[in-house]
């Protein structure tokens, strides 16, 4: 892909590689933090038996139920956006590809161009 030849695709471009990185890495910081949630849930659930264990490891279940459909929606959004990048950078190969056939032999396009004039 080049990029260079079209400004604005570039400038797209950027914003939209630049959002796929930040939502990546605030994917990484979910999970871990998911990650932590649940060793301390299950650690409290092994090691401390009392009501207010049972109370705290039920607020944990329900907060990494609500975590989990945010996980879900943040992953739909990502495969959005990661499916809208292939297919940007995909139709800007295909332009170029398209556009430099144009490029090649002159003569042709001459031919046909005397050829519609009637030449």
């Amino acid at each position: 892909m080049t990029m260079a030849g079209n400004p604005q695709f570039a400038h797209e471009a950027a914003k939209i590689q630049q959002a796929l990185t930040l939502l990546e890495d605030q994917m990484t910081h979910m999970r871990a933090t998911a990650g932590q949630v649940e060793t301390v849930t299950q650690d409290v659930r092994s090691h401390y038996q009392a009501a207010s264990s049972n109370t705290f490891t039920a607020n944990m279940e329900d907060w990494i139920n609500q975590y989990n459909q945010v996980e879900s929606s943040v992953n739909t959004l990502h495969e959005a956006l990661t499916s809208a990048w292939n297919d940007m950078t995909a139709g800007e190969d295909q332009a170029l590809t398209h556009a430099s056939g144009w490029a090649g032999d002159l003569s042709a396009i001459d031919s046909i161009h005397n050829t519609l004039a009637g030449k």
